[in-house]
């Protein structure tokens, strides 16, 4: 063999095995905790995605951030599992949405050994739950009677409604 294949050879050889190198790693390593500086914060759980990026923004490498539901199930239909309470459990903090976004937050933040728990989003005026059916009539009602508005009486003359055209753009 010539001088030039043993020396792609090595070559190739170095290459490969120190690639390789970067996917050995130490047991020790997967436990090891995020410090900056001297402080960590530990594990913070949150509810959703939404609750879960906003933290993270707040804390970056200071703590361990969490999502409850580690599936894609929505927020709604959300039930905790045994895992995921004793993964609650083992937590320094829970932050979730509010505003009864999560209908198993209030029983399961009643169990015995929950870490203190924090509601992310508020109503400016202080309600903890959101009046649906009040917001929608009083959003309706304004826009009946300040909203921009065009009459529509199709049969108020007669004859005319037979020469009605309807475009579907």
């Amino acid at each position: 063999m010539s001088k030039e294949l043993y020396r792609a050879l090595f070559v190739t050889l170095i290459m490969v095995l120190s690639s390789l190198a970067g996917c050995i790693a130490d047991s020790d390593d997967d436990t090891e905790e995020i410090v900056v500086g001297d402080e960590y914060y530990g594990t913070i759980m949150t509810s959703t995605y939404h609750v879960e990026q906003l933290v993270s923004a707040i804390v970056g490498d200071t703590a361990t951030v969490e999502m409850m539901s580690t599936t894609n199930i929505p927020v709604h239909d959300y039930k905790p599992s045994t895992i995921d309470l004793e993964r609650l459990r083992g937590s320094d903090v829970f932050f979730y949405h509010g505003l009864a976004l999560e209908p198993w937050v209030d029983s399961t933040l009643s169990q015995e050994d929950m870490p203190p728990s924090y509601m992310t989003h508020t109503m400016p005026t202080g309600e903890i739950t959101l009046d649906y059916q009040t917001m929608l009539v009083n959003d309706l009602c304004e826009q009946l009677s300040e909203g921009d508005k065009q009459s529509n009486d199709l049969l108020s003359q007669e004859g005319e409604a037979s020469q009605l055209e309807i475009h579907l753009e």
